[in-house]
């Protein structure tokens, strides 16, 4: 009777985490701040009304160049970068509208939910090592405002590789070009634009071997 027991209470706690597994790939679920679509799907791109691609604006802040190797060609960035996109699927619910910006009433969620919701696949092209500057959690925020429109944020510093010309050394010029990609969308499913005035450099950094000047190209 007690192994009879015992092996029907397995069989169900096996079933439960299977359940679970399910219900989790499908994506963020009925958190109590948002309404989501039941038929919600985080590996989905969100549908857009006239089938164009799906529209991702970026805005980045170069808070500092860390460090500049002239023997490996690389530059160490440390950078906010925040990208604004629409999911008609998830909405916030109207009594958790606490927060206003520019963009209009939001509500904040824990950055942890990014990995249940749909996110761009972005990467930065000839990076080379990416770090995030942690102390207890990661430094990013997630906000969803009330026309649909999901922000996601995060501190990212990086190493991307520059091919750097040393002829007219030490008169040189360098130009390192930074380009962010998606890996697996092709340009009629995604579309990343640049917020206009949304790229900012910060004025007051100090390399002793270099004279640094931005070059903001849309």
């Amino acid at each position: 009777m007690f192994l009879r027991w015992s092996l029907w209470m397995l069989l169900r706690l096996e079933l439960l985490m299977l359940l679970f597994v399910v219900d989790s790939s499908r994506g963020i679920g009925q958190t109590y701040k948002l309404i989501v679509d039941d038929d919600y799907n985080l590996h989905e791109i969100p549908r857009t009304k006239d089938r164009q691609p799906l529209l991702v604006s970026a805005s980045i802040n170069v808070r500092n160049i860390l460090e500049v190797d002239e023997r490996n060609q690389l530059v160490s960035l440390e950078t906010t970068l925040r990208l604004f996109w629409k999911d008609p699927r998830i909405k916030p619910k109207r009594e958790y509208l606490q927060s206003f910006d520019s963009r209009g009433n939001y509500t904040n969620l824990h950055p942890s939910l990014a990995d249940r919701i749909w996110m761009p696949d972005i990467f930065l092209d000839h990076a080379k090592t990416l770090r995030t500057p942690t102390f207890f959690t990661k430094p990013s925020s997630l906000r969803v405002y009330n026309d649909n429109t999901i922000r996601y944020s995060a501190r990212i510093n990086f190493d991307v590789a520059c091919n750097m010309n040393f002829r007219n050394y030490p008169a040189d010029d360098q130009s390192c070009e930074l380009k962010f990609e998606s890996f697996g969308l092709q340009s009629n499913q995604i579309h990343f634009a640049w917020i206009p005035d949304s790229i900012n450099v910060n004025k007051n950094i100090y390399l002793s071997q270099f004279v640094f000047m931005a070059w903001i190209l849309y």
